[in-house]
């Protein structure tokens, strides 16, 4: 398949049929609008030009999708799982029943939603007052003298903190030292690991000197003052039990509003209608401006796909007869936007061709190629035919509700894993030789050709193979691509020499290691020294200095590590398929250890067994796609 051809296209109509054209466009979905130079089209077409813009509309979306999110926020029971979040799981209803929905007065009801929201951060704020003003008095609730009290000593004054337990007796000898004209009460603290000791101090205010020389003691000694119960009036146990009804008073209110929120949960749903609706009279709105319109006509410009036009030439000729539809001629360098073309069965490799980045307009669809050896390289990496199996019956069933191409595209890797997960021996981990089921296990080894924990060198060797076969063949498809193009000369001359190349380096190395018979080395050997030769005279041939043509010649066979190196790459093909393997089989020995436990054995053993596969196909899987 290939990327899909594009046309550009002229529309010109009647002011009064803008609105329907435009609508049967968006809901065909098959153009897209492109924006005009409105400068200079100002220019040309006078002051009589305009275009439209969004208003008040944008606000209104943000707004409803704010009070969507708030009713989420609290409508734990139907709130979308990580899987409908994924997919985009929404709920489906006809198109009668959209229609009402979108007339519901939905501003009113929003901002009903953001009184309540407000007054629910309001009630938190107070909670988290509350919580940390709890914190602080809980300590001090042996604190059996009214703050007032203190407040009222008259000529006394006071002062309430804490300093290190370590730093008591010095702070007392001081003390002493300074006044006799003291009380000091240690304050017992509810944390008996606390390494501070509370106290409240008591001492006149007369002698100034004594107030002078007591402060300087206490920054001495780092007091850290409790200021802040100045600001009470009665015992701290009193305080305490007036914050903790407080706080029972606002957990009341605050679920008196989250009944209200719940009344609201049936609105939700029509707030996801009218979502909907603005969003598409939003792009409406977008594509409006795009447009360039006069008091009695209107003119646009699309790509629309060569094999739609048709359909779209009817579409719009049943809305008004009164249009004209022309094809433009593309300005040089410009690029129609890309879409790519591929069958019902190829079409779900286009998952992995978009996270790379879509081809160029002029550039060829990559995704055919790529795909089997995508889908073999993704079987090779998990090579375990019983996860194949899981993966085939999960994705059976999410089909069934989200058509997605990734979930198309990890069925097929489902199969492919099955399929050569059963050539390679691999069962959940399970050691065929010694599985109790003999009859079972007979006809499993009788599939299976290699055992990779058995025989890693063959493996390796196979993915070395497999990484040569894919670097040759995107070379191939490359020269395919030139001749195809037209640029013949580019294909023979900058291509094929590098594929003549690889071959015979291959065909060399197995004569070498004795593959091949001993006697062709030689042959092998001058077919290398011809590729050389032709790689040196070929690759400089584009600089344009005829001095460096020969040393760049010579520069590109520094391409010939980089392929090697490339082809080490693909030994990674050996490591997650052992990988997969032996974790595995480690899960099976621990959970089998189990078994001997009385009571509890076989629950232990079933869940080591499924959170341990579990977690090995998950990992292993995302493993196997990103490589």
């Amino acid at each position: 398949m290939a990327v899909a051809k594009m046309e550009k296209i002229n529309i010109v109509g009647i002011q009064e049929n803008k609105e329907k054209i435009l609508k049967k466009l968006q809901q065909m979905g098959c153009a897209e609008i492109i924006e005009p130079n409105k400068e200079l089209l100002a220019r040309v077409l006078g002051e009589n030009v305009y275009f439209t813009g969004k208003g008040q509309m944008e606000f209104d979306i943000a707004e409803i999708k704010f009070a969507i999110d708030f009713l989420n926020r609290y409508d734990t029971k139907n709130k979308p799982g990580m899987i409908q979040g994924f997919m985009g799981d929404l709920p489906k209803i006809d198109k009668s029943e959209f229609a009402k929905r979108i007339k519901t007065d939905y501003m009113a009801f929003v901002k009903d939603i953001k009184q309540i929201e407000s007054q629910m951060l309001t009630i938190e704020r107070e909670k988290e007052k509350i919580k940390q003003q709890l914190e602080l008095l809980r300590d001090w609730s042996n604190l059996k003298i009214p703050i007032s009290q203190l407040k009222s000593l008259g000529n006394y004054q006071f002062i309430l903190g804490s300093i290190l337990i370590d730093k008591w007796p010095e702070f007392s000898k001081k003390l002493a030292d300074i006044t006799k004209l003291t009380s000091v009460e240690k304050i017992l603290s509810l944390d008996t690991n606390s390494r501070l000791q509370k106290f409240l101090l008591i001492f006149p205010q007369e002698p100034e000197e004594l107030s002078k020389k007591i402060n300087p003691l206490l920054n001495e000694l780092n007091f850290q003052s409790a200021e802040y119960l100045t600001k009470y009036e009665g015992k701290i146990d009193d305080e305490i039990k007036n914050l903790k009804l407080e706080g029972k008073r606002i957990r009341e209110q605050k679920k008196q509003f989250e009944a209200k929120i719940k009344s609201y949960f049936p609105q939700k749903l029509n707030l996801m209608c009218i979502y909907d609706y603005l969003s598409w009279k939003e792009n409406l709105s977008e594509t409006q401006q795009k447009t360039i319109s006069t008091n009695n006509t209107f003119i646009l410009n699309a790509w629309v796909r060569v094999d739609t036009l048709d359909k779209v030439k009817n579409e719009l000729s049943n809305i008004t007869k009164n249009i004209s539809l022309s094809i433009l001629k593309l300005e040089e360098k410009e690029q129609p936007p890309v879409i790519l073309k591929n069958n019902k069965f190829i079409k779900p490799f286009e998952a992995v061709t978009n996270i790379y980045g879509m081809p160029k307009y002029d550039e060829p669809d990559p995704t055919t190629w790529l795909a089997p050896f995508f889908i073999l390289f993704f079987a090779l990496c998990l090579t375990d035919a019983g996860y194949g199996l899981i993966i085939i019956i999960v994705t059976y069933l999410m089909l069934k509700k989200w058509d997605y191409l990734l979930i198309r595209l990890l069925n097929y890797a489902g199969w492919a894993t099955l399929f050569v997960g059963a050539l390679a021996g691999g069962w959940f981990g399970i050691e065929l030789d010694t599985f109790k089921w003999t009859w079972l296990a007979d006809k499993l080894k009788y599939i299976r050709i290699v055992d990779p924990v058995k025989s890693p060198m063959t493996i390796m060797i196979l993915a070395l193979g497999l990484g040569l076969l894919q670097i040759w063949f995107g070379i191939a498809c490359k020269m395919y691509w030139n001749i195809v193009s037209g640029r013949t000369k580019d294909a023979l001359l900058d291509e094929l020499p590098w594929l003549y190349f690889l071959i015979v380096l291959i065909g060399f190395a197995l004569a070498k290691m004795g593959v091949l018979p001993a006697a062709q080395i030689g042959i092998w050997q001058i077919l290398l020294y011809i590729g050389l030769i032709v790689l040196v005279f070929t690759q400089g041939r584009k600089q344009k200095n005829i001095f460096m043509k020969l040393p760049s010649g010579i520069l590109s066979l520094y391409d010939a590590v980089g392929f090697l190196s490339d082809t080490l790459s693909y030994t990674r093909l050996l490591a997650l398929g052992l990988a997969t393997a032996i974790i595995a089989f480690v899960v099976n020995m621990i959970a089998s250890l189990t078994l001997g436990i009385p009571a509890v054995g076989w629950l232990l053993f079933a869940i080591i067994l499924i959170g341990g596969h579990t977690f090995n196909l998950a990992i292993n899987m995302l493993g196997s796609f990103i490589h």
